[in-house]
């Protein structure tokens, strides 16, 4: 209903500047016209005669050149109108479909975040209601823990990706310390292959590079890409993450072999929300905020975060340089 209303009201300020532009043009024409006449008359009575030549006149020619100069007004305060009225249209539709995005992501995100809360949220229940309700022997007992366990870990890291994206909003200060880069990614893919044994991680890295960066924040930009590439990719496939320098800059990737990244999406897969699609008809799991806030991490260490889709469309290569 708004959308229509606002189109009927821009039509009516089009017409109306058209109309405004065709009655001035009019009743100026209209004016000088009559001075014209009245200049005839006058030279006429004077000289006696019925017909004058008062093309030569002075008058004559200021008349013609008040006519020039009025229509010259005339058309350029409607063009300049015209202009400023289509680009106010323009602006304002570029907010109208920014406003529809927006809340097309805010939606996706808080379908997205209440079935990633529900679902570890579910199974945890379920381990309880069947730790109460039947006789387990011991084996038994140590899965149901372990994977009550892994749901919770899995809760865990949603919480406190969710409060770490609020802090980068608002409060939270990067502290910067050096760090042996090739030590600090050694640890995190050594708790990943110990974890999860259906993927097979690996770092590259032949250097000792140094750099000063914020652990805490580098260590879930590292997490949210790793879990993504787990996200979109085969089982037992290869997650590589890599850790090279070229002229002083110490590069990190993190390479998979999954479905890559439709070449549509990558101008957005940054942006806070968003994901690809309707959350109601999405498989994979995820809150769109992952890869925003990594993003910011990376921003907040004087870089930028990038993606390469790798040939045929298949699998991607997310990077950075420090």
């Amino acid at each position: 209903m708004i959308r229509w209303l606002s189109i009927v009201v821009v039509v009516y300020m089009l017409a109306a500047l058209t109309w405004w532009t065709l009655l001035l043009h009019r009743g100026q024409t209209a004016l000088l016209n009559a001075r014209e006449k009245i200049l005839q008359l006058q030279y006429n009575r004077v000289y006696g005669v019925e017909d004058f030549d008062i093309t030569q006149l002075s008058e004559l020619k200021d008349i013609q050149a008040e006519r020039t100069s009025f229509q010259f007004m005339i058309n350029g305060e409607a063009l300049v109108f015209a202009i400023a009225l289509i680009l106010g249209i323009f602006y304002l539709y570029r907010l109208y479909k920014k406003e529809i995005s927006v809340a097309s992501q805010q939606k996706n995100f808080l379908l997205s975040i209440t079935h990633e809360l529900n679902s570890p949220l579910t199974s945890i229940k379920l381990v309880f209601e069947t730790l109460k309700r039947r006789i387990l022997d011991t084996k038994q007992i140590q899965t149901l823990s372990s994977n009550g366990l892994d749901e919770t870990n899995r809760l865990e890291s949603l919480v406190d990706k969710l409060l770490f994206g609020a802090k980068l909003e608002s409060s939270y200060s990067f502290h910067m310390e050096e760090s042996d880069l090739n030590r600090f990614l050694n640890d995190i893919v050594s708790r990943y292959q110990q974890q999860f044994t259906n993927f097979t991680f690996t770092l590259d890295s032949n250097t000792r590079i140094t750099r000063a960066i914020d652990k805490e924040a580098i260590t879930i930009m590292i997490n949210n890409l790793i879990e993504n590439a787990m996200k979109y990719s085969p089982q037992h496939t290869e997650i590589k993450i890599n850790l090279t320098e070229n002229n002083g800059k110490a590069k990190i990737s993190v390479v998979d072999q999954g479905v890559g990244v439709d070449k549509q999406d990558v101008p957005f897969i940054f942006d806070q929300f968003y994901r690809s699609g309707s959350e109601e008809t999405r498989t994979t799991k995820g809150t769109g905020i992952g890869l925003y806030i990594s993003q910011q991490i990376v921003k907040a260490h004087n870089s930028k975060l990038n993606v390469k889709v790798g040939e045929n469309g298949k699998g991607s290569e997310f990077y950075l340089e420090l």
